[in-house]
């Protein structure tokens, strides 16, 4: 009885210890976008919110991993095409749902129209903001093709970066712009050196889902479940409280 209960817990062991090192062993790579202040290289340093949550968590799970910021492109076709793959900072849309594994949310993603904050303008409605003179927006990119797809014919999409778009809403050469979630919004207004309430945001959802880490599908089970965990684990921190502090005040 005893040799046959050594020799089950040996093969227990065993086990345990396969799964353990296949874990460790696995050839990660992780790729991020130019996407302020999410991930952006700053000083010739990679940082930003989502930067420093991935950051904390290689710390939490003991194993430090290599960042590659890429362009847009070929990261999410990296993520797509390649094994063993995290990417961030990435919208979790329903057209992605099983494209993926995710970790998160790490923030929510939501984007809304914004005008000065001293103009008088009323908008209740997405019906209401087709019929306003010049909405701002990017020339090309997810939030340009949904509005166009909802019949906006009031777009002007000369912007090619969110600055361009914020400064000609603060200059009174639009009456709305739109590009970036609230957190980008902050962002850029204390780049062009103006309080964070010099625009007032319209409060219709134009878009909305929450940011997650996108793990390519093959990734393993374990090894996507480590890190929600410590996820769950580092949001109950004050760390993660500063991280957020940091880039939303």
């Amino acid at each position: 009885m005893k040799i046959i209960l050594f020799w089950t817990n040996l093969m227990l062991l065993c086990l345990c210890f396969t799964k353990y090192t296949e874990c460790e062993e696995i050839d990660i790579r992780i790729v991020t976008e130019e996407w302020a202040p999410y991930n952006y290289v700053k000083n010739d340093i990679l940082t930003g919110y989502s930067v420093e949550i991935v950051n904390a968590l290689m710390d939490m799970t003991e194993n430090r991993y290599n960042i590659e910021l890429l362009p847009g492109v070929r990261s999410k076709y990296i993520l797509s095409s390649k094994e063993n793959i995290m990417m961030f900072t990435v919208f979790r849309t329903p057209e992605r749902e099983d494209l993926y594994k995710w970790i998160g949310p790490i923030d929510s993603g939501s984007i809304f129209f914004y005008k000065r904050a001293d103009n008088p303008l009323k908008i209740n409605s997405i019906e209401d903001a087709k019929n306003v003179g010049i909405i701002a927006c990017r020339y090309a990119g997810l939030i340009p093709d949904l509005l166009f797809s909802m019949g906006f014919t009031n777009l002007e999409t000369s912007a090619i970066d969110s600055i361009q778009i914020y400064t000609k809403l603060l200059l009174g050469r639009c009456d709305l712009g739109i590009s970036d979630t609230d957190l980008g919004v902050i962002y850029y207004l204390k780049e062009i050196g103006v309080p964070t309430n010099a625009l007032t945001k319209i409060p219709i959802k134009v878009f909305g889902a929450d940011l997650y880490i996108a793990c390519s599908i093959d990734m393993p089970d374990s090894f996507v479940d480590e890190w929600q965990r410590n996820l769950e684990i580092l949001k109950q921190s004050e760390m993660f409280e500063d991280i957020r502090n940091k880039y939303y005040h």
